[in-house]
């Protein structure tokens, strides 16, 4: 019998994370989960407890090759059995009973035209802070050019049938590869829908460098652009240089390159006249009080202790 959903975990180099994280998706009620963990060519490869692998819920796919989020998350759902298809990170954590709320969610959604639905995530800064951001639905094609907000790696929830006709994400992009799969879902009809809950826990990633930011930009210009097999209208396009130019001058400012930033944001602002940084606001945020951060540490050693176990 199929699963409810497939849970595909990426995984380098984070063996107590990792396990944490498939911890946190075992432990869903209601639910029959299956794991996918996607060893990315770890040096040292991902080991979890043998009644893990052999209760038939946890499978662990080691690639011959580093191949990068985009290509670990693609042959973990090429090797996933259930119709629904479900991403975490390996240093994030699933929510108490997220999974049988948002498949509930997702049930009920017109699926007349393809969707993405994705949930809100608990930014966790431990142990002094968390920030509850909820992201903005996004109803067509302008829309999810204009920005990378929308694909939470870990709250991304699809059917098979909506990865079949967008196709796989791309793998030569080392970033922004959420936001050019995002923009085929848009090309083919595709919108966004949020479930109305946070739905993991999810820890701050080292920023990517300029050079890796640039070239993902200068790819996905080439793939959407007017000379290419699949060009953009003139309004996405115009959205998607802008934003494009805002991730260049975030990664040129984690660098110290301050002339670099202020060239791109000149330039974000000349493709897209606005008077805020961003197209609109894509996310809802607000600080976690006290005892929400204490559930959330709490959880957090909760589950680990559980993973330590095996």
């Amino acid at each position: 019998m199929k699963p409810d959903v497939s849970v595909v975990i990426p995984s380098y180099e984070r063996p107590e994370q990792t396990a944490r994280a498939v911890w946190s998706v075992l432990r869903q009620p209601g639910v029959q989960a299956e794991v996918v963990v996607v060893d990315d060519a770890s040096p040292t490869p991902v080991s979890l407890a043998d009644r893990l692998v052999s209760s038939g819920r946890v499978r662990v796919l080691r690639l011959p090759e580093n191949r990068g989020a985009a290509g670990a998350r693609n042959a973990g759902v090429e090797a996933s059995r259930s119709d629904v298809i479900a991403f975490l990170d390996s240093d994030d954590f699933f929510l108490p009973d997220t999974l049988a709320q948002r498949l509930a969610f997702f049930s009920k959604q017109d699926d007349a035209a393809p969707f993405l639905c994705a949930a809100g995530v608990w930014r966790w800064s431990p142990p002094e802070d968390a920030v509850l951001a909820m992201p903005a639905e996004a109803a067509d094609l302008e829309a999810l050019a204009a920005g990378c907000w929308y694909f939470p790696g870990s709250t991304a929830l699809f059917s098979r049938r909506v990865w079949d006709l967008v196709g796989p994400l791309t793998p030569s992009l080392r970033r922004l590869e959420d936001l050019e799969w995002g923009i085929r879902l848009g090309l083919a009809g595709g919108r966004l829908v949020v479930a109305p809950s946070a739905a993991a826990v999810v820890t701050r990633s080292p920023p990517a460098g300029w050079q890796t930011v640039a070239t993902s930009c200068e790819a996905i210009l080439a793939t959407f652009g007017p000379a290419s097999s699949q060009p953009l209208p003139q309004a996405p396009w115009m959205r998607l240089q802008a934003y494009l130019e805002i991730e260049k001058a975030n990664a040129a400012r984690g660098e110290g390159r301050y002339g670099s930033t202020a060239k791109s944001l000149l330039r974000s602002f000349a493709y897209a006249p606005r008077l805020r940084l961003h197209h609109r606001r894509w996310w809802t945020q607000r600080r976690a009080q006290q005892a929400e951060l204490a559930r959330i540490a709490a959880l957090a050693t909760d589950i680990s202790g559980q993973a330590a176990g095996d």
